[in-house]
């Protein structure tokens, strides 16, 4: 019999669903058993290959989010949101309640005793979206 083949991405969130996922402790040695991990924080693999289930923890907040979102919906035959961040935005999207531009120089510029502060703009960090998304909404 083959193995299930699962892959896990954590997008925009705190690495929690991943977290309670570890506390399995020992009891992931049997589950290896009946599956085995493509893409994963677990096995450090960076592309999404054909996968049986998906699952995604974290919402939408920036252009490689989009794009991870993207790659395991073409590749995994089901896809599972994990946590409230996946299913409706959590935490990270308190910020929708703000435009993006008030939310990056209240973290960026109005901090007490930062010199020369900036806003980080460099062609590397992936473009923020206006709002976070829960993975349905994409």
């Amino acid at each position: 019999m083959s193995k299930i083949r699962i892959a896990t991405a954590s997008l925009a969130g705190c690495f929690g669903c991943h977290m309670s996922f570890l506390d399995m402790d020992e009891r992931l040695v049997e589950l290896l058993e009946h599956i085995e991990f493509d893409r994963s924080p677990l096995t450090d693999t960076k592309r999404c290959g054909p996968c049986d289930i998906g699952l995604i923890e974290g919402g939408l907040c920036n252009a490689d989010n989009v794009h991870v979102l993207r790659e395991f919906r073409k590749n995994c035959r089901i896809l599972i949101a994990v946590g409230a961040c996946a299913i409706n935005g959590g935490v990270p999207a308190m910020r929708n309640h703000f435009d993006l531009r008030s939310c990056l120089e209240e973290s960026f510029l109005n901090g007490v005793g930062v010199e020369n502060a900036q806003i980080p703009d460099d062609v590397e960090l992936p473009l923020l979206l206006d709002k976070v998304r829960p993975i349905h909404e994409v």
